[in-house]
Formats: structure tokens, sequence, C-alpha cells
């Protein structure tokens, strides 16, 4: 990893692990709450954040990535650019930090201007990531709560990869196995990372329907009286 503090050049995250083990330098102003679902590729992640925002009425911070467009896919959430695009803007150090995943060798970054700059009349926001809650954590662990989103059902995984339409089947499998374990890692350190604050909570999301883990979840920032105040409870 190399990160120059003075340029504030864009943090290089290699991989789950170098995400959650490494001590990052506080960079970022970040001034209001940002509710962070983390989780592996086809945990759940879209679904979830989706039924947040529309029930609080949270902004969007978005994924940056060179990979291809999906079908239908909701540009308040991710935005896709080419090499060039991104290139330049690492250039310019408006990425604040990206990822070159293995399972398909495309890069997601998240802009600082996001980060920092809330939409207007959009305090509260919400972000989905596999590899960056920890960092964001690091930037403010009063203002970020990292929620992990749990799910074992590999079938479950490969379904929703499968409906995305994006991939022929041997990039899936491919894409599924690196999922599991990045998951797994979460799995095998959950004690510690709870401990040291840098996951705030563990979501089994399991058999349980949309629905369901939104309600627990919902039940959960509510004990917390997290972001939302009494909106958790509506």
């Amino acid at each position: 990893m190399s990160i120059n503090t003075q340029t504030h050049s864009p943090i290089f995250v290699e991989s789950i692990e170098d995400g959650y083990e490494h001590a990052f330098p506080q960079i970022l102003n970040i001034t209001s709450p940002i509710l962070v679902i983390s989780g592996a590729s086809g945990a759940g992640k879209s679904t979830l954040t989706n039924m947040l925002s529309k029930k609080f009425g949270l902004g969007r911070l978005r994924n940056f990535t060179t990979r291809a467009k999906r079908p239908n896919e909701d540009e308040s959430k991710t935005i896709c650019i080419d090499e060039y695009q991104f290139t330049l803007w690492s250039e310019m150090g408006q990425i604040f930090t990206y990822n070159i995943w293995q399972a398909n060798n495309k890069k997601y970054g998240l802009l600082t201007d996001e980060v920092e700059t809330p939409p207007s009349g959009l305090q509260n926001r919400i972000y989905e990531t596999t590899w960056f809650g920890n960092l964001l954590k690091s930037q403010n662990p009063d203002m970020v709560l990292n929620i992990w989103l749990i799910q074992e059902d590999r079938e479950e995984m490969f379904r929703r990869m499968m409906s995305r339409a994006t991939e022929p089947t041997p990039e899936i499998m491919k894409r599924l196995a690196a999922t599991m374990i990045d998951q797994q890692y979460i799995l095998d350190n959950q004690e510690q990372f709870l401990a040291e604050g840098k996951v705030d909570y563990l979501l089994h999301a399991g058999n349980l329907s949309p629905e369901q883990t939104m309600s627990r979840l919902s039940d959960y920032l509510a004990d917390r009286n997290f972001i939302f105040g009494d909106a958790a409870t509506a």
C-alpha cells in the first residue's frame, strides 16, 4: 500500500485483508453521518441499501468503477467510467481510495468530494462497499457506522449474481469463489474487528427476507440512536 498524506494521493486498498488490517491516516473531513453497508458481492447489499435509502430519505455515496454497466443499473449508487477517466481523476487527487478486484480486474473507487460534501438537504447518507468500510470508519468513528451483511447461503449469492445477466457463468463462478473468501475472512476475524471498532455490527441475513433483514437492522439502529434518531423507529 502506498499512501502520500501530503498530496492526498488515492489510497490503494489491495484486498479485504488490506482494508481491515491497515492503520489508515485521517485525511477526510467527515462532518455528517454515513451508514456503511459492507458485504461480499451477492450478499444483498444493494437490496438493503435501496430499502434503507427509501425509508429514511438518505443520500447516497456512489462507487465509481471501470466495469461494464449492468442493465437498468441505478446511477445513484454506481457510476461506470472508462479507464482513462478513472486514471485522470486519480492523478488529479479526486479519488480518495480505490481497489482492483482480482475477480474481474476492474477498479472500484470513492471520490473525496462525495464523502466530504453531502448533497443539499441530505445530511444522512448510506454507502455500500466490500473493501472500504473500515477505511471510512477510520476517518471519523463517531460519524461512520460500518455494518457487515453476511449471507452464508452460497446458492442465494450465485442466484443474485446470475440475475444481473452481465457475465457468463464461468466468470460468475470465479466471482463467487473470490467473494466467499472475502466474507470468510470477516467471519474468521469478527470478534477482533468488533472489539477494535472496525465493524459495528454483523447482520446475518441467512434465510431472512429483505423485509426481515431491514427490520432487524432498523431495530439495531434504533438501539444505537445513530444517524436517524427517532426516524429509525418509523
